[in-house]
C-alpha cells in the first residue's frame, strides 16, 4: 500500500435474499468506507424467480397446465433455475431438465447466458438503481 495514494475497492455481496454494495478506500494505515448500500430484497432467489415464470408460462402453453401454481413443482422449477443460474456463470450454456414436472410432463429446455440476461432484465435495473 502506498502511504500517500489512496486506493478504491468496491466490495459486492449477493446473496439469496439480501445484496450489499460497499466501496471503501484503503491508504497505508487508514482505511474509510465512501458508500454503504444495501437491498434486503434483491438476490439470486430474485433471478431464479424471472426464469421461472419464463420457463413456467412456457410449460403452461405447451401443455395446458400452469406448474407453478403448484408449490411442489414451483420449487422444482426454482432449483433448476438456480442450476442453471451457476452453470451460466461459467459456461455459455446451461440445460434445464426436470423430469415428471407436471402430469408425466418433462420440462426439458436449454438456455444460453443472453437469454439469461433478458429474462432477467428486470432485476438488473433493480441492481444498477442500488448501484447508484
Amino acid at each position: 500500500m502506498d502511504e500517500k495514494k489512496e486506493r478504491v475497492v468496491a466490495f459486492l455481496d449477493v446473496g439469496h435474499s439480501k445484496t450489499t454494495i460497499t466501496i471503501a478506500s484503503f491508504k497505508q494505515g487508514e482505511a474509510k468506507i465512501l458508500v454503504h448500500n444495501s437491498d434486503r430484497n434483491l438476490g439470486g432467489r430474485d433471478f431464479d424467480y424471472e426464469v421461472m415464470k419464463v420457463v413456467g408460462g412456457e410449460f403452461a402453453k405447451k401443455y395446458g397446465d400452469d406448474p407453478t401454481k403448484i408449490p411442489k413443482c414451483r420449487m422444482r422449477i426454482y432449483e433448476a433455475a438456480e442450476k442453471v443460474r451457476k452453470t451460466l456463470s461459467g459456461d455459455s450454456e446451461a440445460s434445464m431438465n426436470i423430469d415428471y414436472l407436471l402430469n408425466e410432463e418433462d420440462l426439458n429446455r436449454k438456455m444460453n447466458r443472453e437469454e439469461w440476461t433478458t429474462i432477467i432484465d428486470p432485476v438488473l435495473r433493480r441492481f444498477t438503481d442500488l448501484i447508484k
